[in-house]
């Protein structure tokens, strides 16, 4: 997998906009198996999330 020089919109979406959103943080990583978004949020904003 060749390295990722390029963030775009969906970029952006994962570590910003979804995050702030509920409330929480995003961390987006590239490595040789693919990629991995981490999503911290308290749990209240997923339930309430959920509810709607």
């Amino acid at each position: 997998m060749d390295a990722i020089t390029r963030r775009g919109f969906g970029s952006v979406v994962l570590t910003r906009v979804a995050p702030q959103a509920l409330g929480g943080t995003g961390k987006l990583e590239f490595d040789k198996q693919g990629v991995v978004w981490t999503l911290e949020t308290p749990l209240r904003s997923v339930e309430t999330s959920l509810a709607n």
